[in-house]
């Protein structure tokens, strides 16, 4: 499949880490009849179980992304090279945030055809930083108290600050290291799918978002969370990632729902607090 491959762009290319390729059939329900690569370091399984099929590559894909999957596998845009954020099941049944490239192939005698690039979202070449001196970024980072991470268009952290990365302790207590990692990585499926779209949103122009969000820690206490995300844009005005910022606001939560607690009982003392009082009176008497 050197075609494939060498019809790909610069940016595939340019990845640091395993690529797989794939020939996809579109009149035979979007089945994949050739695959080449590092397919087994990127998904898990050998190529030739996409091809026959024991694997089918859709069904791996994220219920969200799917109908976006058979858009751009059937081929549904003009011509040219094409590139997309895709999630992705591994083989041990961990979602991957993927990246990729896609582009009509030459029709075969079976009809129109997709020859697919994927490769892992943090292995792309080079890192967008909003920064033209990493060096200075990561120290003003470093000295803001909040927790806060700048994540690239492919949602992964490309910088956190060490206020952040305890929130996320290692085996051994330590903060851990986030670097290459997507919110897949940190937060069970159902939350990270949560904030994954969240992310998409503001990567794609939605305004900022702020919201409190509950998160035990591992022993299951009770933790609540103020998060704040927004776009990061170049000199340009284009999106070149996402800026966040974390704060644990468990004592503030706490403290209000006391108070809101306490602000009911008395409103109950207030309402019933007439008739008591002349029960008592009349016992007195």
């Amino acid at each position: 499949m050197p075609d494939i491959i060498r019809r790909m762009t610069s940016t595939a290319e340019a990845a640091t880490g395993p690529r797989a390729y794939f020939r996809i059939q579109v009149e035979a329900g979007l089945r994949v009849v050739a695959a080449e690569g590092c397919v087994r370091e990127l998904l898990g399984y050998e190529a030739g179980d996409f091809v026959s099929p024991r694997v089918l590559l859709l069904d791996r894909v994220h219920r969200d992304d799917v109908e976006l999957a058979g858009r751009l596998l059937r081929g549904e845009a003009d011509t040219g090279i094409h590139p997309c954020n895709l999630r992705v099941r591994h083989a041990d049944g961990r979602m991957r945030c993927l990246r990729g490239e896609w582009v009509r192939g030459r029709e075969a005698e079976n009809g129109k055809v997709v020859e697919l690039a994927l490769w892992g979202a943090a292995d792309a070449g080079g890192s967008e930083d909003p920064s033209h001196g990493p060096s200075i970024f990561a120290a003003v980072m470093e000295s803001v108290a909040e927790g806060v991470f700048f994540a690239d268009t492919a949602h992964v952290f490309r910088h956190a600050n060490e206020n952040f990365r305890r929130y996320f302790p290692d085996a051994g207590g330590r903060p851990r290291a986030v670097t290459g990692l997507t919110v897949y990585d940190l937060l069970p499926e159902a939350e990270a799918d949560r904030q994954y779209e969240i992310q998409k949103a503001i990567l794609a122009g939605a305004p900022a978002r702020e919201e409190v969000r509950e998160a035990p820690d591992a022993a299951g206490n009770a933790r609540w969370f103020y998060l704040r995300n927004f776009a990061v844009r170049d000199e340009h005005g284009e999106v070149i990632g996402l800026f966040g910022v974390v704060r644990n606001v468990t004592e503030n939560v706490l403290t209000e729902r006391e108070l809101r607690e306490n602000r009911e009982l008395l409103k109950l003392f207030i309402e019933h607090a007439p008739a008591a009082l002349a029960m008592l009176d009349r016992n007195l008497r």
